[in-house]
Order: structure tokens, then sequence, then C-alpha cells
């Protein structure tokens, strides 16, 4: 495709996923607000309020996470803020950084990955372990994924079911199995109450 392009991070992109990039807020907020509403069909409900979006390059979002890169390929990070008044939180404030310039299928998947997270810090238990909690949310990632089936979409499906890491592909593949097995509203009230894998998964 020429050569690509170059972020000003060092990313390079390739002119074909170039051309489906997201690069901007306006855009990056409507796809947002899709995936939301998509996740919402299936049960999954995401809390909206105090919930913002930010584009960011590399090393943005490198400072966002507080160096704490868990994969070589970091692409977001949603970060959770709270105040509490007589041991009872408050107020809550949820920020999701993702990488700017992805294509939009990868875009979507990292999304509904970041959208979970929300979830979770909203509903779930305190201090789940890291394979129920992004198992968890590579899954809503999948849910999304699936619906479209073709392209990028149809790669990174592939590669998160080849991921032999224990946590992120290990730990989606448990969840993906208990979700499939019971449904989803149960793997749902699985996380509310529970901080690790169901037993056998």
């Amino acid at each position: 495709t020429k050569g690509g392009t170059r972020y000003s991070d060092g990313r390079v992109i390739c002119n074909l996923c170039y051309n489906e990039a997201v690069l901007n807020g306006d855009k990056a907020t409507e796809l947002m607000r899709r995936i939301n509403d998509r996740l919402y069909s299936k049960g999954i409900k995401i809390p909206n309020e105090n919930l913002e979006l930010h584009l960011v390059d590399r090393n943005e979002l490198g400072k966002r996470s507080r160096g704490k890169f868990v994969e070589p390929d970091m692409r977001g990070f949603a970060n959770y803020e709270y105040t509490m008044l007589d041991g009872k939180i408050v107020n809550r404030k949820f920020d999701i950084y993702i990488l700017s310039g992805l294509p939009k299928e990868i875009f979507s998947a990292v999304a509904a990955h970041e959208l979970m997270h929300v979830w979770i810090y909203s509903f779930g238990k305190d201090k789940p372990e890291g394979r129920l909690v992004e198992g968890s949310c590579n899954f809503a990632s999948y849910l999304i994924l699936k619906d479209t089936g073709v392209g990028d979409s149809e790669y990174v499906l592939d590669q998160m079911n080849k991921n032999t890491d224990p946590v992120y592909g290990g730990g989606f593949r448990s969840i993906k199995k208990y979700a499939e097995t019971y449904g989803i509203q149960m793997w749902l009230d699985y996380l509310k109450n529970n901080t690790a894998l169901p037993n056998g998964y």
C-alpha cells in the first residue's frame, strides 16, 4: 500500500486500514455509542453517567495507565475514580482512553473491552482476579466482533482464540465457554458475586 502511514508516536498503519482509521473525537464518540447500544441489546447495560472517551497516542496512553502496560500492544485503558462519604460511594467518574488511528473494527473491539471494565467497576466485586476481569472484557469484544465476522473482525477473533496468554487468552476462552453454556445473564450474575473463574472453567 505504498508504505502505509506513520503516526507521530511511531506506529505504522497500512493505507487500506488508514482509510477506516478512527482519527477524530466525533467519529470515536459515534462508534462508542453504537457499541454501547449493541452491548445493551445483549443485556450488558453500561452506566453512561460521568463517562468520557479520549483518543490518545501511545505515549499518552502509557502515561494515563501509569506505565502499567499489561500487553506490549496495549490499545486502551479504563480509569475509575470515586469519592466516598460516610463509607459510601457518592460520586463515580470513568475515563476511557483508546489509541487514535485504529481501524474501525479494532477500535470497536477495544471500546467494547473498556466498556466492560466500566461495567465491572460499577457492579462487580472488589478486586476480582485478572483472568475473570480480562476474560470477561475480551468476551464483550467477542460479542461485538462476531456480529460482523468479516475483514478485521475475523482477524481479531482469530487472534483472540489463539492467544496463549493465561489471563487474556485463557480467561477469555473460559468465560466464553461458561457464557455459551449458561447464557449471558448468568455470566453477568456470576460477575456480580464472584472474584475468580468458575470451577471447571
